[in-house]
């Protein structure tokens, strides 16, 4: 199929589609009837497409493909829609053309792609259903043995009228609804009404063993063995011949069309104005070549005027009037550059000539030859090379000595410069003790201990909130070991910013978001301690 007709028949299901779209009810009449005509269009378009196939690849070639199978049930599909359309009942029909969608897999590798993963894992998926089925199964049965006989004597618990709700495990139907409605999520209304009528302990267990062994593990392997499919091996896998869609190439063709006609149209403008350009330029160039002309006729008049010439030793013909010393030209260079017989001396860079240090050894050549030769060998090491290559030195590494973190300073320059009181010798007196001070809560505040014993604080101040309820005020044993133990959260996590403080400095305290919070935590907590008639959960909150 040529590639543009290809093109034309996505559009098409592309457009089918929004038409199928369109559809609602109400419809006004010209609405309903322009997506009829829509739907015969495209009908036709699509039995058209599979007739000049059978005729062009022959009936036998034509249902080799999977493709064409799925082309022609769609379209016998529609053919039997448009025939039956006054017949009730079988409106059905008009949903099957939504698998047109389908068409677009053909040419669209990725969806293609995805479309054969899943088919692949329908095998493994499907033994996984069977095992989620009886999983149902059992636990629909086990509801309706436990349960069903309580629905119907307690039914009055659950319904005014004494009658069996919508939701219920008296039949084995009904149960099975249930256990669907709980995979799906919906449990806390149906296991209310099972613990009305049933009591709380035996509805807790199996809703809970309907929820972790039906929602939490086999669903979950359902989608772990689906995704499992779509590796990146996969994914990234290409068609087996390697070669592109007749969609691509359409694509390709109709960027070179629209590339071919800029190019067109951009010669074509050239083109328009080249003459008008030319016109513009044409006094300029005439200027510029009476004035190339008037310089070439004044510099041959200046060499014949001043014509002492001289011919050098080495081929080399110069002038000697100064208007003609600009003008020297070498004869025999070429000759110079060719000949494979001249040998030039050339000096050589310090640093450069492999002989630079026999030269500067103090025994002469004479008192030792063979030393002599070996360093000759020694530093002449390549041919080719005109620089030697030094020795490698190993390269000993340094120990660096371990950076002792200390603290940040307390207060910032302009601080310090404002108030010199803050500005204090760490070397002497109060200032060493301060300093020393500062760095055992430095390290106090480092340690892991010390991390960990805030972090169980904190466990246990959040564990105490779970305590506090709307009958607080009643357990008077409870609530005072509450106060208590709020108060000693308080302290601890005072002294804890302190030490904080002490430590990092205000400076870097005041610029860590977290610091911040803690400091904020604290302040309320204080601030709510300090008041005797504010509530207890005011106070935890």
């Amino acid at each position: 199929m040529d590639p543009f007709v290809d093109l034309a028949i996505t559009i098409c299901i592309v457009l089918n589609t929004l038409f199928m779209a369109m559809e609602h009810h109400p419809m006004t009449p010209q609405f309903e009837h322009v997506l009829s005509v829509g739907n015969l269009v495209f009908t036709g378009i699509f039995t058209a497409e599979m007739f000049l196939k059978l005729i062009a690849m022959d009936p036998y070639y034509y249902f080799q493909e999977g493709w064409n199978i799925f082309d022609g049930f769609i379209v016998s599909l529609s053919l039997m829609e448009l025939s039956l359309a006054n017949v009730e009942g079988l409106s059905v029909l008009r949903s099957f053309r939504l698998l047109r969608v389908f068409k677009l897999a053909k040419s669209w590798p990725t969806l293609n792609m995805l479309i054969k993963i899943i088919g692949n894992s329908v095998g493994a998926l499907g033994n996984l259903t069977l095992v989620l089925a009886i999983i149902v199964f059992i636990f629909a049965v086990v509801g309706m043995q436990l349960f069903g006989k309580s629905y119907k004597e307690c039914v009055c618990k659950i319904n005014q009228n004494c009658e069996l709700p919508r939701w219920h495990m008296h039949d084995f139907f009904h149960s099975f609804l249930i256990v669907f409605r709980v995979l799906c999520g919906e449990w806390i209304e149906t296991m209310w009404d099972c613990m009305e009528v049933a009591g709380q302990a035996m509805c807790l267990i199996v809703f809970m063993m309907v929820m972790v062994i039906g929602n939490l593990v086999v669903l979950n392997l359902f989608l772990a063995l689906l995704l499992s499919s779509f590796s990146a091996d996969n994914l990234a896998a290409t068609d087996d011949d390697g070669e592109m869609n007749n969609l691509q190439i359409s694509v390709i063709r109709i960027k070179k069309g629209v590339a071919w006609t800029k190019v067109k149209v951009h010669a074509f403008m050239q083109a328009h104005f080249k003459q008008r350009e030319a016109d513009e330029v044409k006094p300029l160039d005439e200027l510029y070549e009476k004035k190339a002309n008037c310089i070439a006729n004044h510099t041959g008049a200046d060499i014949h005027r001043n014509g002492d010439f001289q011919k050098n030793g080495n081929g080399t013909t110069s002038g000697i009037g100064s208007s003609v010393e600009k003008y020297i030209i070498d004869e025999d260079h070429m000759s110079f550059i060719n000949n494979p017989n001249l040998t030039v001396r050339v000096p050589i860079a310090v640093g450069e000539s492999d002989f630079e240090n026999v030269n500067t050894e103090d025994v002469s050549s004479e008192s030792d030859p063979e030393g002599s030769k070996d360093k000759l060998d020694d530093t002449s090491s390549s041919e080719g090379s005109t620089i030697d290559i030094k020795p490698e030195v190993e390269e000993v590494p340094v120990e660096q000595p371990e950076e002792y973190l200390d603290p940040d300073a307390c207060f910032t320059e302009g601080c310090v410069q404002r108030f010199k009181c803050c500005q204090v010798n760490i070397e002497e007196g109060l200032g060493k003790s301060w300093w020393i001070l500062r760095k055992t809560c430095f390290l106090i505040v480092e340690h892991n201990w010390f991390e960990t014993f805030i972090i169980f604080m904190i466990l246990l101040s959040s564990g105490a909130l779970a305590f506090e309820d709307i009958y607080v005020e009643q357990r008077k044993t409870i609530r005072t070991i509450l106060e208590y133990a709020d108060k000693v959260f308080t302290y601890i996590f005072i002294l804890e910013m302190l030490l904080k403080w002490t430590a990092y400095g205000f400076v870097k305290f005041f610029t860590n978001a977290w610091c911040w919070l803690d400091f904020l935590i604290v302040a309320d907590r204080t601030d709510s301690s300090s008041q005797p008639c504010v509530p207890l959960n005011d106070i935890a909150i």
